[in-house]
């Protein structure tokens, strides 16, 4: 996972960023409000509530989830939170840091569908320019070829910008889905 960091109120907030999933450390978040994270964990609305995420009912919108996808101890890290209760946690310390994790979060997951689109629009815009040029050469214009040649560059530097984006999403996707592989991918991997 790819870890992000933002700034709430002086307090550095750390993102882990997967595929299918986003984890907050909640120890930080705590850590802004001078609260503690067992104070909600013991609460019997939250142990309910973590039930209810491990078994979500949403016709496929979420996996079902194991106890290491929801609550994550990290070592000298800290707590780590998956995105929905990391919210609730959220919600709990404050209605205002409630909403900068929405966006955030929000953010985190609209910069990864804007890396593929914009790879993927790009891709093509110039395989479009490139057919274009490809009738008007061969019609009028042969000596204009090496210009077709450059676009069939620019094509193939989109394309494997493109793919890269997709193959890193497929990898933080199996290793969300599966984390007992992550022995098999080196650091040098992502």
């Amino acid at each position: 996972m790819k870890t992000v960091e933002y700034i709430y109120n002086n307090q550095r907030i750390e993102f882990l960023q997967g595929d299918r999933n986003i984890m907050v450390n909640a120890t930080q978040m705590a850590k802004a409000f001078n609260k503690r994270i067992d104070f909600f964990l013991k609460s019997d609305n939250t142990k309910a509530f973590i039930r209810e995420l491990k078994f979500p009912p949403f016709g496929g919108n979420l996996l079902p989830l194991n106890d290491d996808q929801i609550i994550k101890t990290k070592g000298r890290s800290g707590t780590f939170m998956h995105r929905i209760l990391a919210l609730k946690f959220a919600a709990w310390l404050s209605p205002k840091f409630e909403l900068w994790v929405f966006f955030t979060i929000d953010k985190i997951i609209y910069a990864q569908y804007k890396n593929i689109t914009e790879a993927t629009t790009e891709k093509l815009m110039i395989e479009k320019e490139r057919d274009l040029m490809r009738e008007e050469l061969l019609k009028k214009h042969p000596e204009d070829f090496y210009r077709f040649l450059e676009l069939e560059g620019k094509l193939t530097k989109a394309d494997r910008k493109r793919l890269k984006a997709i193959r890193d999403s497929t990898k933080e996707l199996k290793l969300s889905l599966f984390p007992e592989d992550i022995a098999k991918y080196k650091k040098t991997d992502w």
